[in-house]
């Protein structure tokens, strides 16, 4: 069993956005501008300001905006793979459609997102923290080099695809064996 490129994409992107906000639940209801400002009103105002100052220090939009390279690559594999008649210049007017929703058209819905998330897993002292933290020299310099880490995790997924994935379904299938369990992948 390997990991597929449209797994790569995901995860790199789900590793993006774990590493500035934590994990949560998307409903469609969480896109509308009211239902995100009425969600507001439920937490600690000193909390939303915490973490409204900590969102824009990190800015999510923009760390993710310099992971495109890399998403593009993906991006672009995966649309390839599955249409492959498709003309380079169709493949990048894809991508730039895929950018334009995800990265502009899509901004606020993900730093609303980013910002519900933040005041659902971190206290106002964390919060603030963080915000402290990343205002610091040495927070900011952390950022700058964030996308440089993202644009390499398809080595850190391609490294999971050749050894680790195989190597720990081996390991399961031998344990499983061993009581008696013959597991097919």
């Amino acid at each position: 069993m390997s990991v597929t490129r449209p797994m790569r994409l995901l995860a790199a992107i789900f590793l993006s956005v774990m590493w500035v906000a934590g994990a949560g639940r998307v409903a469609a209801q969480d896109m509308d501008p009211a239902y995100f400002e009425q969600r507001l009103k439920t937490y600690d105002p000193a909390l939303v300001e915490a973490a409204r100052t900590y969102a824009r220090t990190v800015n999510i939009a923009e760390q993710l905006a310099k992971a495109a390279p890399t998403i593009s690559e993906a991006v672009a594999d995966q649309v390839k793979e599955k249409n492959p008649s498709l003309s380079a210049s169709e493949v990048k007017a894809f991508t730039d459609a895929f950018f334009n929703s995800a990265f502009v058209e899509h901004k606020a819905v993900l730093e609303n997102m980013t910002l519900l998330m933040m005041l659902d897993t971190f206290t106002k002292d964390e919060m603030v923290a963080l915000s402290q933290f990343y205002s610091s020299p040495v927070g900011l310099s952390i950022l700058q080099k964030m996308p440089r880490v993202l644009n390499r995790m398809p080595e850190v997924m391609a490294m999971m695809e050749k050894y680790t994935i195989p190597e720990a379904l081996r390991a399961a299938q031998d344990k499983m064996k061993k009581n008696g369990v013959d597991v097919k992948l």
